[in-house]
C-alpha cells in the first residue's frame, strides 16, 4: 500500500561466508514462506562476529530462495521479525528504519536502472513527497541513482527519506532509510555503513566479508 511500505528485503542466503572472522553462534533464523506464489523462501538472522584485531560487529544473514548477501548492522538498529518476505531493521524508539528489498516493478531494468524510475517509485509510495536532492550512491562497486525526499507525516511531523537503486547479482536492490527531519544526519551514516559493508556471495556461493579493525 502506497506510503505504508518501508521493507528491507535482500536477495541472500544465511551464511558465515568465507570465514574471514569468527562469530558467536546466533539465535536460529527466523524462517517464513511469503503469501505470494512467487516469493521463494525466506530467512534472516543478526549474528554477533569478534575475534583477534577485530571490532565487534553485528551482521545480517538474509536468504530469499538461494541467493545470499550480508552487511553490518549500524548502531542504534535492530532486526525486526520479517514479514511476508521482508525484515526491517528500527531504531530503539521505531522512529527510523532501513530497509532493502528487491525491485520487481514492471518496465525497471534490473541491470541499468534510471533516476526517474526510481523518482516515480517513490512518488508512489509517498505522493505528497518533495524530492530535494538527486545524485547516485555506490554498494560493492556498483553504482546506481539515489535521492533525497521530504514530507510531513498524518502528525505533521517533518519526515526525510534517502534511497538507492543498486544493481546485484540477484536483481535490482533498493537500500532506503526514513525517518524524522532532526535525526536525517545520523540515518544518511546508518545507510552508510550499509552499503558500504554490503556484500553479496560470489558465483562459487562464497561471502567475502570486509573486517572491521578494532585498531581504527
Amino acid at each position: 500500500m502506497p506510503g505504508t511500505r518501508f521493507l528491507l528485503h535482500l536477495t541472500a542466503f544465511l551464511a558465515l561466508g568465507s570465514g574471514l572472522l569468527s562469530a558467536a553462534d546466533g539465535p536460529a533464523p527466523l524462517v517464513l514462506t511469503g503469501t505470494r506464489t512467487n516469493w521463494p523462501s525466506f530467512a534472516a538472522e543478526v549474528r554477533h562476529e569478534e575475534g583477534p584485531g577485530v571490532f565487534p560487529t553485528e551482521r545480517a544473514y538474509v536468504m530469499i530462495g538461494t541467493n545470499r548477501c550480508a552487511f553490518v548492522v549500524p548502531a542504534g538498529l535492530h532486526l525486526s521479525v520479517p514479514v511476508q518476505n521482508d525484515v526491517t531493521l528500527l531504531s530503539a524508539d521505531f522512529d527510523s528504519i532501513l530497509t532493502v528489498r528487491v525491485v520487481d516493478r514492471p518496465g525497471v531494468d534490473p541491470g541499468d536502472p534510471t533516476p526517474t524510475a526510481l523518482r516515480g517509485s517513490l512518488l508512489y509510495e509517498h505522493p505528497g513527497a518533495a524530492i530535494l536532492d538527486t545524485f547516485s550512491l555506490v554498494a560493492e562497486g556498483r553504482r546506481g541513482p539515489a535521492l533525497d525526499a521530504g514530507w510531513s507525516d498524518p502528525g505533521g511531523i517533518s519526515r526525510r527519506v534517502r534511497v538507492t537503486w543498486i544493481p546485484a547479482p540477484g536483481g535490482l536492490l533498493e537500500f532506503c532509510v526514513v525517518c524524522p527531519a532532526k535525526d536525517f544526519a545520523e540515518c544518511q551514516r546508518r545507510l552508510s555503513t550499509v552499503l558500504l559493508t554490503f556484500r553479496s556471495a560470489d558465483a562459487s556461493g562464497k561471502l567475502h566479508l570486509p573486517v572491521l579493525s578494532d585498531k581504527l
